[in-house]
């Protein structure tokens, strides 16, 4: 692929001729244009002065936006303090426009900047917060969590208590979490949250120290830590625990205009074998706090305190219960009896790494490792096994144990006998009841709910109206079952991402049902069944196509009698 100004050299011949008409005066640095860079500068004037601004252009122009660098222009928010980059549009990659050109930047935007920075009250720009934390040279992949604490101000240092993944290694990055934030006699300030700090094996010790501004952002040397230091002198030797130096740094930022917070930063120091070079990196922080994480959905905030059984597993389970974990269900009860298999893959929500290990158990611990404010509570059991004695747990037994207290249970089982059983129970027990299943081939499904005291059908309704035609039955394929190795029963073939189409529309109507009647929650949806036909019936796809009902009682269910 060719350098964008030798396959549209006229492009460039433009943004030159618009800079001379616009009276700048310029350079262009040949010797990068000779290696495939093309970097301008130009003199800009301001108050009798020229400033030298470097105009640094992307492979991709003019599709996307060149940056410029302004480190002598009068400092304010719009420059990066670090790199003396300009903050030229709020979404680059969406507000530029490829007429735009350099000397249109300088014209406008430039000129907008230097005007808002000698007048705050200037309101031609956007009211994002600077955070100087997102300005800063991380470690890739580095990260040490924090929570969403309140330091005291009258402490101005202290201990931190790390919990680290694995043991600290020179080469690899810092990935832990903060356990506790003390005070200078090692007394508790701040501690993580239990579920989040029980998963890191490894602990050291680190210091922290409250800056009144953020620290200086070089990449040279301490960097940082240098800050740091002129507050703490103690700082300035490194104290190992596990062969690496840990100092956290406290200092206030925006969060949004106007609005001040604390945040975070992490400097590392390791030290040579033969103690001659001190070696300074940065980790990047991240709030895992429960309200930071669903403050992107905050109308699913009902869902922390509702507790849901999945029956069922298979293509259409596994990828409600993350739908659920990722809404922030507060508990999920897993039940499934089979186990990963090879053939499961295309349509299951995990990989390779789980083939072999029992369903309920692999999705379980894969929500507690990735969702830890979800209590996820699995059971890899058979319903409908016979007990061989006394001392078997039974059908009975487990159900009662993992129905307890739920609000919702969601049958993704797709067998009619254990759906018959189930509707029943929640009907007789007061809980909300969904199912959720697919056609052969993927060509369609059903979902459908029914809340006691309030939906007027029942699941037995629901079987009476498909059968008389009130309700439609989704397309489905007539092609035989099959059977690939490894498989100890035979399957339906059909797509993952079809499937994926019931399993979102369960998920969607879990969260309507267990928010109903929170003020300013997911909304209510207005219908009991829904018929998809994903497949027309000439054996082609088509876009979703759903069909919604009214549960209606059926005259024929004795179940109403």
């Amino acid at each position: 692929m060719q350098p964008w100004f030798e396959e549209c050299p006229e492009r460039l011949v433009y943004e030159l001729q618009a800079l001379s008409a616009a009276g700048y005066s310029y350079t262009l640095d040949d010797a990068k244009k000779a290696a495939g860079i093309i970097e301008i500068t130009v003199q800009f004037p301001l108050n009798g002065d020229l400033h030298p601004l470097k105009a640094l252009f992307p492979d991709s122009y003019p599709y996307l936006p060149m940056s410029i660098l302004g480190s002598t222009l009068p400092p304010g928010r719009h420059i990066c303090p670090n790199t003396g980059s300009l903050c030229l549009l709020q979404n680059p990659h969406s507000t530029w426009s490829i007429k735009d050109t350099l000397a249109g930047m300088l014209n406008n935007q430039v000129n907008d900047i230097i005007r808002a920075h000698l007048d705050p009250t200037n309101a031609v720009e956007a009211q994002d917060g600077v955070q100087r934390s997102g300005q800063y040279f991380y470690t890739p992949e580095s990260v040490i969590m924090t929570s969403d604490w309140t330091i005291p101000k009258e402490h101005p240092y202290g201990t931190l208590i790390i919990g680290l993944e694995s043991k600290f290694e020179p080469d690899k990055p810092v990935r832990g979490a903060v356990i506790e934030v003390q005070d200078s006699k090692g007394n508790p300030l701040a501690q993580l949250d239990n579920r989040i700090s029980q998963r890191y094996g490894v602990r050291i010790r680190g210091r922290w120290v409250r800056l009144a501004a953020p620290p200086d952002g070089r990449e040279d040397g301490p960097g940082p830590l240098a800050d740091g230091v002129k507050v703490a002198n103690s700082l300035s030797i490194p104290k190992l625990d596990g062969g690496v130096d840990v100092v956290g740094l406290l200092f206030p930022e925006e969060s949004s205009r106007g609005v001040m917070v604390e945040n975070w930063l992490f400097t590392i120091r390791t030290i040579n074998k033969d103690k001659s070079k001190q070696n300074y990196s940065l980790t990047r922080t991240d709030c895992l706090d429960q309200g930071n994480m669903m403050a992107r959905v905050a109308s699913l905030t009902p869902l922390s305190s509702k507790k849901v059984l999945i029956v069922g597993l298979g293509s259409v389970g596994s990828m409600i219960a993350w739908q659920l974990a990722r809404a922030g269900i507060g508990q999920l009860n897993l039940i499934d009896h089979d186990f990963v298999q090879v053939g499961n893959l295309p349509r299951w929500l995990l990989g390779l790494p789980y083939v072999g290990r029992g369903k309920a158990s692999s999705i379980g611990e894969f929500m507690s490792l990735s969702y830890p404010y979800t209590l996820t509570r699995y059971v890899d059991y058979k319903l409908g096994a016979p007990r061989q004695n006394a001392e078997h747990v039974g059908d009975g037994k487990i159900l009662e144990t993992v129905m307890q207290d739920v609000d919702l249970v969601i049958d993704a089982t797709a067998e009619w006998g254990v759906s018959h059983m189930l509707s029943d129970i929640c009907q007789s027990q007061g809980i909300a009841y969904i199912w959720a299943t697919g056609t052969p081939g993927s060509r369609g499904g059903v979902v459908g709910r029914v809340v006691p005291g309030k939906t007027k059908g029942c699941w037995k309704c629901f079987q009476h109206h498909q059968s008389a035609g009130s309700i439609i039955t989704p397309v489905q394929d007539d092609l035989p079952e099959i059977q690939p190795k490894g498989c100890f029963h035979p399957t339906f073939t059909g797509t993952g991402f079809d499937m994926d189409e019931v399993s979102l529309s369960a998920a969607r109507l879990a969260a309507s049902t267990l928010c109903n009647g929170q003020s300013d929650a997911y909304p209510a949806l207005g219908w009991d069944v829904g018929i998809v036909n994903l497949w027309d019936g000439q054996g082609k796809p088509i876009a979703p196509a759903w069909t919604t009902y009214d549960l209606a009682q059926h005259p024929e269910c004795g179940a109403h009698d």
